[in-house]
């Protein structure tokens, strides 16, 4: 059987509200080894991953890596690539700090690996949440915040493009949307606003910062979702949250207000 490797890296998980932890959890089940790389990060994030390091026989954590190595959003794709380069696997699932895997996804994440045919990635679908934990963004939306069809399971040789919302694979692919998932929990997080406008700053180098959300921090930095995406652009989810996220979800499901 081939070998699957995870990877993923983070900076301030603690301060930006991401669900590290269970990010990393969800890649634990199925792959043979999980590389979490920590960039530089000053809020306890690294004490996170590396009690979940000495929980999980296949975590490793590289500490310190140079966040400031680009000005612009090339940074996250340089990023990327450099916890994947410490994978020794055949196979390849690249998640971001603020998703989760869900575990129904694990059988035909082997299957794929484990394919004759000469498949080399796959387009996996990804649940962009939007505005409550019950509805994401429709898929057909022309205000969809990022991609929902995304290549992150490929060979080890296929590196993260752009900002490393997906893998550049060069050889065949096979869409596996319907049954490979990502719930992308990035939009409901607290402290949205201020990650918006931090991220951006840096992201466009303090240009084409998005006026909607310099209004909303101005106005009491209570994060208004309808100012952004209209709710009539909203669909329910098709199937329930992946498991490992229950806690976190319930912790944040009931709050008034999100920042």
């Amino acid at each position: 059987m081939k070998t699957i490797g995870g990877s993923i890296f983070v900076r301030n998980a603690v301060e930006w509200d991401y669900c590290i932890k269970e990010a990393v959890l969800s890649l634990v089940p199925f792959c043979d080894e999980v590389i979490v790389g920590d960039a530089q990060s000053t809020d306890g994030t690294l004490d996170i991953l590396k009690e979940i390091e000495s929980n999980e026989a296949n975590v490793r954590v590289l500490e310190n890596l140079p966040w400031e190595c680009a000005k612009d959003n090339a940074r996250l794709r340089l990023l990327a690539n450099m916890v994947k380069n410490e994978l020794k696997t055949d196979w390849h699932f690249m998640l971001q700090a603020d998703e989760a895997v869900h575990e129904s996804s694990i059988p035909a994440i082997y299957d794929l690996a484990d394919n004759t045919k000469g498949i080399t990635g796959a387009l996996v679908r990804r649940w962009n949440l939007w505005d409550n934990f019950e509805q994401y963004v429709g898929l057909t939306s022309k205000f969809r915040p990022c991609g929902d069809c995304i290549i992150r399971l490929g060979e080890l040789q296929w590196d993260a493009i752009g900002d490393a919302e997906g893998l550049y694979c060069k050889g065949p692919w096979e869409d596996m949307t319907g049954k490979i998932f990502i719930f992308h929990y990035g939009f409901l997080r607290n402290n949205l606003i201020n990650k918006v406008l931090d991220t951006q700053s840096w992201f466009f180098e303090d240009k084409n910062i998005d006026a909607r959300y310099v209004e909303m921090h101005k106005e009491g930095n209570v994060f208004q979702s309808e100012k952004v995406i209209p709710k009539s652009e909203l669909v329910d989810l098709p199937m329930p949250h992946p498991a490992i996220m229950s806690e976190w979800i319930a912790a944040r499901r009931n709050r008034k207000t999100r920042t």
